[in-house]
């Protein structure tokens, strides 16, 4: 598979499954070309709050206050078989890292930057070069504007925006509080009150996307991977804190989702603590983050938390309320809540399902990898398949970069001990069609 897009994400803990006291969370967005990053930085058991953020033209940062990189990487070149970072910084810990790779014939995909305006009304962004269908946006708060660029609070936001659908995931982590929201727009900032920023997508332009910007305070420096072809879909969606939730009504038949979360309904209003989790799943793998900071502690109260085999989670929560892909059907996918929750739960999704048929080269599988398909589909006939990996528990250190590819079929870690060289497993280059 030749990589088109991709997404990483990480909590920046160093061994997964295991929740760490502090966190510095990253999200990064690449087209292969360009890349962008937001990264911020939370300090567990301090007298005061320890805090920073940063943008950067890059692909992976992590922070720690008063706003010093102590490491920062970027997309060297990737083919069907390898995926390269160059690290310009490196504290050499070995941090979890976890993507979402995208390819096929059918996939389009830019990544691009800019700043909004605080004119209201009409906001019209070109040069994308084609039509999107979904665009997936990171970004800090207005006082962020430059590339690079750092603040001296935690702020950072994710959102995803698509025909008649939008969402936006945000936190806080200021001096002496912190809180998070989830909310149905394209762009969205606040701190505790009304909004900075608010706009919502107009349109899917020929070349780029239209914004109505109902609400801007400041301009704020936006980070766009816009995405275009079939099987590709996203929601918001609102279920109960324990049991199945099943979403339907895509048209297509998803192979990979990506899912964000506070673990409380959507709304304006920012609830207290900072608390999210963003994870995404093929089939036979999931790879998730996830981050909590309590409101107005002192000494402060944060922690963090980097896994596999599951969607969503807040460990913190006892039991840990917890998401799981059940099954992707025909036209949608089901997700199982456990945990102690007892309020709804909203989450934003991005799903990726089938692109063009016959885009899958034949191959065999390692031995004794996990079929994918199983049981997953409909049918008896091969399906066609989107080609998408979702990696997980990868390490990053200056001396070794070990990884965890997994494929929509086979499933192989391996690692390399030196370079920045990622080896890829067989399934990046010998997929086969889903059953």
């Amino acid at each position: 598979m030749q990589p088109r897009a991709g997404i990483f994400w990480s909590a920046g803990t160093t061994i997964s499954g295991t929740v760490q006291r502090a966190a510095s969370p990253t999200v990064g967005i690449t087209d292969g070309a360009n890349s962008y990053v937001s990264g911020f930085a939370v300090l567990d058991g301090q007298p005061s709050p320890g805090v920073c953020r940063r943008i950067a033209a890059a692909l992976l940062t992590f922070d720690a206050p008063p706003g010093n990189p102590l490491a920062e990487a970027n997309l060297a070149g990737w083919n069907s078989s390898t995926l390269t970072l160059s690290w310009s910084l490196n504290d050499g810990a070995a941090r979890q890292i976890h993507y979402l790779l995208m390819g096929g014939s059918d996939l389009s995909a830019k990544a691009l930057s800019f700043l909004t305006t605080t004119t209201l009304g009409s906001f019209p962004i070109t040069g994308v070069g084609f039509r999107p269908d979904v665009i997936v946006s990171i970004y800090a708060a207005q006082a962020n504007t430059g590339l690079p660029s750092y603040s001296s609070a935690a702020h950072p936001h994710l959102s995803v925006a698509a025909a008649g659908v939008e969402w936006t995931l945000g936190l806080n982590v200021q001096s002496m509080f912190s809180n998070r929201y989830l909310v149905p727009s394209a762009l969205y900032i606040t701190q505790t009150g009304a909004a900075q920023l608010d706009a919502r997508l107009a349109s899917l332009d020929s070349d780029g996307f239209t914004f109505n910007v109902v609400r801007s305070a400041a301009p704020a420096r936006i980070m766009t991977l816009a995405l275009a072809g079939p099987g590709l879909a996203a929601g918001l969606a609102t279920t109960p804190p324990v049991g199945t939730q099943v979403t339907a009504g895509l048209l297509f038949s998803p192979q990979a989702v990506l899912l964000a979360t506070t673990f409380a309904p959507s709304s304006t209003t920012p609830v207290t603590d900072a608390r999210i989790s963003i994870g995404a799943a093929t089939s036979t793998t999931s790879a998730i983050m996830a981050m909590r900071d309590l409101s107005g502690v002192i000494p402060t109260s944060t922690t963090s938390l980097d896994g596999t085999g599951s969607l969503l989670t807040d460990p913190e929560a006892t039991p840990p309320s917890t998401a799981r892909l059940q099954m992707f059907s025909s036209d949608g996918f089901a997700l199982e809540w456990t945990g102690s929750a007892t309020a709804p739960i909203s989450f934003g999704y991005l799903a990726i399902g089938v692109g063009d048929a016959g885009a899958l080269d034949g191959g065999s599988p390692d031995a004794g990898a996990p079929d994918a398909g199983a049981g997953m589909h409909d049918g008896g006939e091969p399906s066609p398949s989107r080609q998408l990996h979702v990696g997980c528990g990868c390490t990053a250190s200056p001396a070794e970069l070990g990884l965890a590819l997994i494929s929509v079929l086979v499933a192989r870690t391996r690692r390399r001990t030196a370079g920045s060289g990622l080896p890829a497993s067989p399934g990046l280059t010998e997929p086969r069609h889903q059953r």
